[in-house]
């Protein structure tokens, strides 16, 4: 495995400084919002990417975000945390089992802002265009989980429709962004461009 691929997960996080730009005609509404889920990626990947590349002392692109922070990953029912689960805590705000998709085991839950529904389904029923990038299928856990909830993570099928009836543009480096808005596809291109 190369360093590339060891630390592909980090790659996108160096976009955030670009791309969390109000767009034009935006000066009403709060800046965007760019959450990236580096599943599996914690304080020592971040350490040992910053030593590698940059030196003990230092500092990547995540270093210069004006906000980040690093949160205890267990979930309600573990010391360590599942793609799914982290996902979903991700997603709506409250820490819930570690076996969840978008629920809190079987059981539907609210984000922490009270809403009915993950964070990005707020922020689509307070009108904000919000997309999923991902670099795989559309059921994985990282981004689907912010627009689907289904009892079994295996229902790859049910997540997938879940996903499609969302309302949420998605694309994944393979895919076309040509449904995207005209924002969404450009944030797109960029990250593309500069994840290829």
């Amino acid at each position: 495995m190369n360093r590339r691929q060891l630390f592909g997960s980090a790659t996108g996080l160096a976009l955030a400084a670009q791309l969390a730009v109000p767009s034009a005609g935006a000066q009403d509404r709060a800046p965007n919002v760019i959450f990236f889920h580096p599943d599996g990626f914690g304080a020592n990947h971040r350490n040992a990417l910053r030593m590698v590349e940059v030196g003990p002392d230092g500092r990547l692109e995540w270093d210069r975000l004006p906000h980040t922070a690093l949160y205890s990953g267990h979930m309600k029912d573990g010391l360590t945390g599942t793609s799914h689960g982290g996902a979903t805590t991700h997603a709506f705000g409250v820490r819930v089992q570690a076996d969840s998709f978008g629920m809190d085991g079987t059981t539907p839950i609210r984000s922490l802002s009270g809403f009915e529904g993950s964070i990005a389904r707020e922020a689509m029923a307070r009108g904000r265009c919000v997309g999923l990038v991902n670099s795989g299928a559309a059921y994985e856990p990282g981004t689907a989980a912010f627009v689907a909830s289904t009892e079994r993570r295996n229902s790859l099928a049910e997540i997938t429709r879940l996903v499609a009836e969302s309302g949420v543009q998605v694309t994944s480096r393979a895919a076309n962004a040509g449904t995207c808005p005209v924002a969404c596809r450009a944030a797109t291109a960029r990250v593309h461009a500069r994840t290829a």
